[in-house]
């Protein structure tokens, strides 16, 4: 028989068999060894059967056992992910941390549905492939188009440049604002990513400054990559929960009509992975 103890990808283990005069060690994932308590570092984490075979004069005796490896948040991460349009998510406001619900499929409500198809590949050397039809919910400016203008698909055609001008008032067109709408024209299908855990601070430099300590996020190295929701001032995310199967994520958000680039929300909506 053996023990081990497992200390991140670092496994120690010890064999208690009695007189055996020769180990040989089997650890699952190609490594071996003939020490009698040989310690062992697995390249990624998951399940390995580990095999231990110890001889002496009486003879061999073999013990299998099963060594499970926690991943690292990187690795769970590494896969394809889409937005989960089956979770119901929260509006977060910035500045004074009011949430509001979202209904499940909130997408839907903004022409947006398709939204929900669009994958997200996180590669395990930090690449990032994106497959999208182009449409991105921009922010709750949306809500405002539909509102005055009544019909987003044709706004979301419209804007070619990812902003549109909308009228204040639509009876005389005055004053016009220019905000941004919900359509994301990518042209980086294949981007980097980092997961680090580190301070995260948006509106840098501005009196709207706010910073998110110790958080886990993912960043981008192109402000056209992406995950989820894309944000025109902020090219990543916060991840709030991880685990193999789901993600709940905050994505930051800009509604500030005097000012695109200014992140006024965070969005909490679920990842999983695709099928």
């Amino acid at each position: 028989d053996f023990q081990f103890v497992a200390n991140g990808h670092e496994v120690t283990f010890t064999s208690t068999a009695t007189n055996a005069k020769t180990y040989a060690w089997e650890f699952g994932d190609g490594g071996t060894s003939t020490e009698a308590n040989p310690v062992h570092t697995y390249a990624s984490g998951g399940d390995y059967s580990v095999k231990c075979t110890a001889t002496g004069d009486g003879g061999s005796k073999s013990t299998t056992k099963t060594v499970t490896i926690d991943m690292t948040d990187d690795e769970i991460l590494a896969g394809t992910w889409k937005l989960d349009i089956a979770v119901a998510g929260q509006l977060i406001d910035i500045s004074n941390g009011n949430e509001d619900d979202l209904p499940i499929g909130f997408l839907t409500i903004y022409s947006l549905g398709s939204t929900y198809d669009d994958t997200f590949t996180f590669g395990a050397g930090g690449s990032l492939d994106i497959v999208t039809n182009g449409q991105s919910f921009g922010g709750l400016i949306s809500a405002m188009a539909v509102l005055q203008l009544g019909s987003l698909p044709e706004l979301i055609e419209a804007a070619g440049d990812g902003r549109i001008t909308l009228p204040t008032d639509p009876s005389t067109g005055n004053p016009t604002i220019e905000l941004g709408v919900c359509k994301f024209n990518h042209t980086a299908p294949t981007g980097t990513w980092t997961l680090s855990t580190s301070d995260v601070t948006v509106n840098e430099g501005t009196d709207n400054e706010v910073t998110y300590a110790n958080q886990k996020h993912v960043s981008f190295g192109e402000a056209t990559s992406y995950c989820g929701l894309y944000n025109y001032g902020t090219p990543n995310f916060m991840i709030k929960e991880i685990s193999n199967d789901a993600i709940t994520a905050l994505f930051f958000l800009n509604t500030d009509t005097d000012d695109p680039m200014r992140s006024t929300h965070t969005v909490q909506l679920n990842l999983v992975r695709a099928e």
